[in-house]
């Protein structure tokens, strides 16, 4: 249930004291078991479509975050900003196609669009709670 939403948080309130960096959580991906997590990064990326999804973490491995159950969206003005996250991990191969078909989304140029050849490796992040540090 979400409660009133400030300007600063986003889906479910949670308390944290023990967040782990993103590339920690990646580093020990096979002990996390699906267990919920709660990770702090850096946002490098907004849907600017209408916020239904964003990417954090550093741009060369960043992690895609979508909503869980699209319960909620995020604001673009949340780009360049370090959130905190609570949600679940999950280790995921892109296909050449929904690679494309998310670099469209972002406003990608099509020679960049054009340059997707195989398939790679990603983690995503589906979050039931964000909250803007």
């Amino acid at each position: 249930s979400s409660v009133g939403q400030t300007a600063k948080s986003f889906g479910d309130k949670f308390n944290y004291e023990k967040e782990m960096t993103v590339r920690h959580a990646i580093e020990n991906f096979s002990t996390l078991n699906d267990s919920e997590i709660i990770v702090q990064g850096k946002v490098v990326k907004v849907c600017e479509k209408k916020g239904c999804w964003m990417t954090i973490g550093n741009t060369n491995s960043p992690i895609r975050v979508t909503f869980k159950d699209y319960g909620f969206f995020v604001p673009v003005k949340l780009m360049n900003k370090n959130v905190v996250l609570k949600g679940r991990l999950y280790e995921k191969i892109e296909d050449v196609n929904l690679q494309k078909h998310y670099l469209e989304d972002a406003g990608a140029k099509p020679e960049e669009i054009k340059k997707i050849k195989k398939a790679k490796k990603l983690y995503h992040f589906v979050a039931s709670g964000v909250h803007q540090l």
